[in-house]
């Protein structure tokens, strides 16, 4: 085998010569040559899907850029809808459906004041947790953690006293209602009213609490108002009532009205997302909205109610979903 190719002058080694590169010529030899005599072959990288090609520093700033951005658009932050149910007692273990959005596998769930047991992820929209209720009652945040995190305030009660919840057998005198799903009342027609009564007896001797939302109906196409009202069990009078005023034109769609007797007594803006509330302490009932922080009205005084009490509704406008009773110890 011919080497000669491969051998280098010593004298071409000693020449103080700058700016120069070994390199291998067409023939084999090896040779110095001035670095401006070399061509680069000049390409994007990013446009190319063979082997062999490199990228530079500037075309993998521009690749990395590309993922992080990409990443940063497709990963939103965790939405909450709801929670089901979202009231227990103290020191209590249970299960509670977490519905929204943009949820994956890795997120992670913490609630304020609440040991969480058990996650399991069931799809970007639902996660089921085990929770074990802690001694303090109260409202509680939810934190969501999908890689984003993102608090919820007071969404989550523990209350020292028995909750209700309203399933299908407890209705009667009902009209054109679904209650099938527990602690619903919901509007089967966008015509027809939407009427029932629901048995459980509210005790005009104790403490309570009366929680519902009051989402527009997916069916309702405005202008017809909806009621829930408190009448008393044995005349069938009406002591209190709410008023979702529903999408009449020139008014707010997110008013709702509450009243006496068949009188009104105030109203408010309504954020649907939270529950409306009707709450009794001693003998005065008063009326909260957006989750029991902003009291509208007092709107009875239960002290002359000789009876005690049933809830009702008549629906058009509006359904109402997590109907709640809860005796209150406190």
């Amino acid at each position: 085998m011919h080497t000669n190719h491969n051998r280098i002058k010593v004298s071409d080694l000693e020449t103080d010569d700058p700016d120069k590169i070994l390199v291998t010529n067409s023939k084999g030899e090896l040779e110095f040559i001035p670095t401006k005599n070399i061509k680069v072959d000049s390409y994007n990288a990013l446009d190319y899907d063979q082997e062999g090609k490199a990228l530079d520093a500037r075309q993998g700033k521009i690749l990395k850029d590309l993922i992080d951005n990409f990443n940063q658009s497709n990963h939103q932050q965790p939405y909450l809808d709801e929670l089901i149910p979202n009231i227990y007692s103290p020191n209590t273990t249970n299960n509670i459906i977490i519905k929204g959005s943009f949820f994956t596998p890795e997120t992670v769930v913490a609630i304020q004041g609440q040991i969480i047991n058990s996650f399991k992820f069931k799809s970007d929209n639902e996660i089921h947790v085990n929770i074990t209720t802690g001694q303090t009652d109260g409202t509680f945040n939810v934190t969501i953690n999908n890689g984003i995190s993102k608090t919820f305030a007071d969404v989550f009660s523990v209350l020292l006293g028995t909750v209700y919840d309203s399933v299908e057998s407890d209705w009667i005198d009902k009209v054109n209602i679904n209650v099938k799903e527990k602690g619903t009342a919901l509007c089967i027609s966008d015509t027809v009213r939407a009427s029932g009564k629901w048995t459980r007896l509210i005790d005009v001797s104790k403490n309570f609490s009366i929680r519902f939302h009051m989402p527009f109906s997916p069916l309702s196409k405005g202008g017809i108002d909806s009621f829930v009202t408190i009448k008393d069990k044995n005349t069938n009078e009406t002591k209190f009532y709410i008023e979702d005023y529903g999408r009449m034109e020139g008014d707010d769609p997110n008013r709702v009205y509450f009243g006496i007797n068949g009188q009104q007594v105030g109203y408010l803006q309504i954020d649907r997302s939270k529950y409306l509330e009707l709450r009794k302490v001693g003998n005065i009932v008063n009326a909260y909205v957006n989750d029991g922080k902003v009291l509208i009205a007092t709107v009875s005084n239960t002290a002359t109610f000789p009876n005690n009490l049933q809830l009702a509704v008549s629906l058009l406008n509006s359904d109402v979903r997590n109907l709640k009773y809860i005796e209150l110890i406190s």
